[in-house]
């Protein structure tokens, strides 16, 4: 490949007869004193080493140069070694030999070697240096499909200026080089070579972006247009301005005064009418890109007023429109783009941001609920359509404050209109889930009798009592009766969330309606997750709650009582949206049973710590005693002060007087201040408790508890707390005659019961001073009472049995001969709605096979493709298939990375919850190794299908960083463009890899060839199970135009699909009678680009979902699938045989397997130009041939005989032994 001049040292006597042809006595009068040469002096290095001396050609000339000016100049006059070069040109860039030893081989050798880059440029006849820097050596080796014999950039220079340069070769695809282009635009003289003229833009040319052909110069306009129209009149143009004719002398001169000037002039347009819109969009564009919105816009209306108007038109003009503010005039052009059927991504965005500038919520939320189905999961919808309903409840909230100011009588009637608003936020968050996911029946889960229930507990933690009692024991009870429980705060939605994906039932306590705690009722409901909200006071009924402000005795301000009167309708607005309810007394399960959805509520009693319960189980003992009765009341809430002052405070005065060693102790929020003052010594005041031992330490040194309660409907709903608590300790208590206190509680026997006078209380604690006996006895009975219903076994036994229920999971017992139906879980990268690759729709597949078939029950876990919160574990329904769905966040290298520590207790989670018999992997990447881990932490056989070469190579597709087909066998050149990793990352990577793939209980690969491939790089338990051609939608076939065949490269625009062979092969060929569809995965569904490359018409369109598979084939007529990679199967070429497709494949890897030679299609080599272009010239020379189905089709491998093969491995994995059905399986 590389040839090069003779470099020798020269001296004067040498080189020269005479030495006075060399000296300049006018120039240099000492030049004869130093005309004697260095030993060392090369005349090439010379002049290769100054790139001011690249015009001379001789060594005459270098000699005249270096002893008349380069001397004194202090020249360098050596060649100069470049190791680095010298190695990628002549060794490789993975060669292993030092920089010295390479030395030593040119000094060697150097005669016949170039020392560096310049040495290469200078004697290949170039005069200038600058190009190389803007040679992309990648894309010149790329798109000439140059990987068998170019290695490196070094190697692509050279191969360019000996063999592409002369076969003018283009350097990349934009930059094929156009003669014609060249020589009328920039007036190159007739006579030039193509060579030549090649050559002089590669120098000169492509250092100042001079383009290199029309579309180069469209783009260097800052048009983003493949070629000027046929329709653009460029003589009319002439004829209609004459002073242009000495400026301008081709069409391409007229078109670019055209676009400076002309456009703006007023006046017809020297365009037709089918050409006028497309270049007036790009010349508008490029004024936006210049900050000429006001120009843009002039030209967007002309577009939009004429016959045949472009939504790209209306789309750039509501751009324009957002960024001048202009958001009226955005939501008309969006408006109509949608009405075209042209509306993207963006239009939806866009038109959302508009109308959420505009105030106009309700119009964001109506388009937003129109764009998730078509780009469901995507993060940025779903940020605003949470944002914007947060908002309206947010000004919902606000009218409802002031409708509660101004309805301060009938606060129930402000509530409903709240209440309303709440129910209508909530069926919107709601369809966030059934819009994206698609509706389903609630499934009742069969689990085994022993399994234990998994709880998530989202709550609401300002009062401790209440946090206690209501949240702290229930998680401890729970895990007693062997329950899973996670308890999160109200602000850790991002946990409970994570948690309610493997939750059986959720519990909300105590809160009221915001729009996370909505989202996350909605999301229980969606999922068909029982939501409980779980209450322990009448809170939520404005009848009944807040207590009129004087009941409060001044402990709380009038806009904190105002406070509690608005948000009952947020409470109880939320609790009608739950299924179930728990209650902490009888009464309050009656008010709240009226409320949620199933109107199904249980009672769980407030109960005793696992410290206190072992107390309750031990008789009071004496206490030593200074004589003194200690009388105890405790509060922990500013509520019920007027009933201490009007029931309490009259009886004590009178017992106090009565009896001078009865001390009265008052815990908390209790107004003293008239006993204090009449009885100084026997009244102790203590401040509220906040450590909840020395609190019940205070209780426990009571002689009398009491608590007391005005009778009200509110005061009915109260738990027996007041009471239990003392009664752990044999305390005798003196309670109000109220709700809660009687529902479990005898008066006389466990309690004394009091009615609500002044009166009765003197008596009831009188009763209580004067007799000991009657405190032992009554203290004795609550202790056992206690001990016998509120012990935290017995109520998490009875709790747990409430949930499942309310849960609705069917338990079974298996009897010997019986066992459920064996569990599944698939495990992919991505899943639908996210149909990103052929591994998805193959698990896809095999899911709704699977769960079809019945024998096994089947879930799916996989990643997330949008950026959410990281780490975010959700679930919803696909297909009836349970999906688990990881955010993993966005990481350098993510898809190579082996492991991630936070994937393995989310996969743990998950196991726990679906305990699958065997897991399936597919492509793992991001999920990592780690989530396998987990897996194998558990002892649970696992299958993996090998869908690429992730577990082999640090290359996914085999294809390195510089877009070379590397085999795991093969060196490595680490720590470069080729691979960013270091040796030892990518050792430790395999060994890691390697190890989890010889722990599979199977190995699958879905073609025999991609199985030889993993066999050769040590995976030696290699089976093969081919993918299945599943039910295809209904082809949907376009005939072709008269005298062409449609090709279709639907494989999308990367290398290693084999896009820049079949570019390169058109450009460069005359293929008139082919036409080209080309499915760009990067672009949005429904855009459309036109294009010619050659003599080809070629369309590119965005990426089209599965779904609309019969469409796509039906645009083409020939499946083009020149993959560059070993291809594991090819499923693409499968569908376009049954879709009655021809097709041209690789000949490497699977994608081919079907071919028939002739039959059905052509086989070629990637790698040999003339087997591709043999394959296109039968298309060119019969086009009508290939526009009807081919003869000669194969047997297709069908999901039905996939999934029975596939089961047959599971089994096989599940028992490690071959073993039939067996009968008597639950299902």
């Amino acid at each position: 490949m590389i040839s090069s001049l003779r470099f020798k040292n020269s001296t004067a006597r040498d080189s020269c007869a005479d030495l006075a042809d060399i000296l300049d006595p006018a120039e240099d009068q000492n030049a004869q004193a130093h005309a004697d040469l260095p030993e060392d002096f090369c005349w090439q290095g010379y002049i290769a080493a100054h790139g001011d001396l690249w015009l001379f050609r001789t060594e005459h000339e270098a000699l005249h140069h270096y002893i008349n000016y380069g001397r004194a100049e202090r020249r360098s006059y050596q060649r100069e070694f470049d190791a680095a070069f010298f190695r990628k040109l002549y060794h490789g860039a993975n060669s292993p030999l030092s920089d010295e030893q390479l030395e030593r081989i040119w000094r060697a050798e150097g005669e016949v070697k170039y020392a560096n880059l310049r040495e290469l440029l200078w004697t290949s006849g170039f005069t200038r240096g600058l190009w190389p820097a803007q040679f992309d050596a990648q894309s010149y080796v790329v798109y000439n499909n140059l990987q068998a014999d170019v290695r490196n950039d070094i190697q692509a220079i050279a191969h360019f200026l000996t063999v592409g340069m002369p076969a003018m070769l283009a350097i990349s695809p934009d930059l094929e080089f156009d003669p014609a282009f060249r020589r009328a635009f920039y007036k190159v003289a007739p006579e030039s070579s193509l060579l030549d003229m090649y050559r002089h833009w590669v120098e000169f040319g492509l250092p100042q972006n001079e383009a290199a052909n029309e579309r180069h110069f469209l783009k260097n306009l800052g048009l983003h247009l493949h070629a000027i129209p046929e329709g653009f009149l460029w003589q009319k143009y002439f004829a209609e301005q004459p002073h242009l004719n000495v400026l301008a002398y081709t069409k391409w001169h007229a078109f670019e005064h055209f676009v400076q000037y002309g456009v703006l002039e007023g006046g017809p347009l020297p365009l037709t009418r089918d050409a006028s819109g497309p270049v007036l969009l790009a010349i508008a564009d490029r004024f936006v890109l210049m900050g000429r919105t006001e120009d843009a816009d002039r030209l967007y209306e002309r577009i939009m007023l004429s016959d045949d108007p472009i939504p790209t038109a209306w789309q750039h003009a509501g751009d324009n429109a957002i960024r001048a503010g202009q958001h009226a005039r955005a939501l008309n052009m969006y408006g109509r783009v949608e009405k075209a059927g042209a509306a993207s991504f963006w239009t939806y965005c866009n038109f959302v941001t508009a109308a959420m500038a505009l105030g106009d919520l309700d119009l964001a939320l109506q388009w937003l609920e129109k764009a998730l189905p078509i780009f469901p999961r995507n993060q940025r919808l779903l940020d605003w359509h949470h944002a914007i309903l947060g908002q309206q409840l947010h000004l919902a909230i606000q009218g409802h404050i002031a409708r509660t100011r101004s309805h301060i009588g009938n606060p129930h009637e402000a509530g409903q209109v709240i209440e309303s608003e709440i129910g209508r936020i909530y069926q919107g968050l709601l369809g966030k889930y059934e819009i994206q996911f698609g509706k389903h029946a609630p499934l009742r889960r069969i689990i085994p009798h022993d399994r234990p229930l998994r709880v998530a507990i989202l709550a609401n933690l300002d009062l401790p009592q209440c946090t206690y009692y209501r949240v702290t024991q229930k998680c401890e009870q729970l895990k007693l009766a062997g329950a899973h429980v996670e308890m999160f705060v109200r602000e850790d939605i991002l946990g409970f969330k994570r948690a309610l994906a493997t939750a059986d039932i959720a519990i909300f306590y105590r809160l009221a309606a915001n729009i996370v705690v909505l989202d996350c009722v909605a999301h229980c409901n969606y999922l068909g997750v029982s939501s409980v909200y779980e209450i322990d006071d009448l809170v939520f009924d404005a009848r009944y709650y807040p207590e009129p402000h004087a009941a409060y005795s001044g402990a709380i301000s009038t806009e904190t009582h105002f406070g509690l009167v608005a948000g009952v309708a947020l409470v109880n607005g939320l609790i009608k949206l739950c299924s179930h309810g728990i209650a902490s007394t009888e009464h309050l399960a009656a008010h709240l049973a009226d409320r949620v959805s199933s109107g199904e509520v249980s009672v769980h009693r407030n109960g005793l710590s696992p410290s206190l319960a072992a107390l309750s189980t031990y008789e009071r003992g004496a206490i030593q005693s200074d004589g003194h009765i200690r009388l105890f009341y405790g509060s922990g809430t500013k509520a019920h002060g007027a009933d201490f002052i009007n029931l309490i405070v009259p009886a004590l005065m009178r017992l106090l007087a009565e009896h001078q060693n009865l001390i009265f102790v008052a815990c908390g929020y209790v107004e003293t201040e008239g006993l204090q003052e009449a009885f100084p010594e026997q009244v102790e005041i203590l401040p509220l408790i906040e450590n909840r031992d020395a609190y019940i330490w205070q209780v426990r040194n009571a002689d009398i508890n009491m608590s007391v309660l005005q009778r009200s409907p509110f005061n009915d709903c109260k738990s027996e707390i007041k009471w239990l608590e003392p009664a752990c300790f044999g305390v005798p208590s003196c309670v109000s005659n109220v709700g809660g206190f009687v529902e479990t509680l005898t008066g006389g026997e466990h309690v004394i019961l009091v009615e609500a006078t002044a009166e009765s209380w003197y008596d009831s604690l009188k009763s209580l001073i004067v007799s000991p006996a009657l405190r032992r006895r009554i203290g004795e009975q609550a202790r056992l009472r206690a001990a016998e219903l509120y012990s935290p076994a017995i109520q998490g036994q009875s709790l747990q049995r409430t949930l499942r229920d309310f849960a609705g999971l069917d338990e079974v017992r298996l009897t010997p001969g019986q066992r459920r139906r064996r569990r599944i879980l698939l495990v992919n990268v991505f899943y639908p709605p996210q149909s990103i690759g052929g591994a998805t729709r193959i698990v896809r597949d095999e899911a709704c096979g699977l769960a079809a078939n019945g024998e096994f029950e089947v879930a799916v876990l996989c990643g997330n493709d949008e950026h959410g919160p990281a780490y975010a574990l959700t679930t919803y329904w696909s297909e009836g298939v349970r999906v688990f769905s990881i955010n993993t966040p966005p990481r350098a290298f993510m898809d190579w990375l082996p492991e991630d520590e936070n994937i393995s207790p989310l996969m743990d989670q998950v196991l726990a919850y679906f305990e699958p018999d065997l897991v399936h992997f597919h492509a793992t990447q991001r999920l990592t190794v780690s989530a396998l881990a987990a897996v194998q932490a558990r002892a649970i056989p696992y299958v993996v299908t090998l869908h690429d070469a992730w577990w082999i190579s640090d290359h996914q597709f085999l294809m390195d960083g510089r877009d070379y087909l590397t085999y795991p066998w093969e060196p490595e050149h680490y720590e470069s463009d080729s691979n960013p990793h270091s040796r030892a990352a990518s050792s430790a990577r395999r060994f890691k890899l390697m190890a989890a793939l010889c722990e599979a209980a199977s190995v699958v690969s879905v073609s025999e060839s991609f199985a030889a491939l993993y066999r050769r790089a040590g995976v030696p338990n290699v089976a093969v199970l081919q993918n299945a051609v599943s039910q295809l939608p209904p082809l949907e076939q376009i005939p072709a135009p008269a005298g062409k065949v449609r090709i279709g490269q639907i494989g999308g625009m990367t290398y290693h699909k084999g896009f820049f062979i079949l570019k390169q092969l058109l450009m460069r060929g005359a293929y008139d009678r082919i036409e080209l569809v080309v499915v760009d995965h990067a672009a949005k569904p429904g855009s459309v680009q036109l294009e010619r490359w050659g003599a080809t018409d070629v369309r590119i369109i965005g990426k089209v979902p599965h779904g609309q598979a019969g469409w796509l084939f039906g645009q083409f007529d020939v499946l083009v699938a020149l993959s560059t990679w070993p291809e594991s199967f090819g499923l693409v070429t499968r569908e376009a045989l049954a879709y009655g497709k021809w097709i041209i494949a690789s000949n490497r890897g699977a994608i081919g397997e079907v071919v028939i030679e002739g039959e059905n299609g052509y086989r070629v080599d990637v790698s040999d130009q003339a087997s591709v272009i043999a394959a296109f010239d039968a298309l060119q020379e019969n086009p009508s041939r290939f526009t009807v189905p081919p003869a000669q089709s194969p047997d297709l491998f069908g999901l039905d005989q996939h999934v029975l093969q596939l089961s047959a491995i599971y089994r096989q994995a599940i028992s490690n032994t071959s073993i039939s059905a067996p009968l008597g399986v639950i299902a």
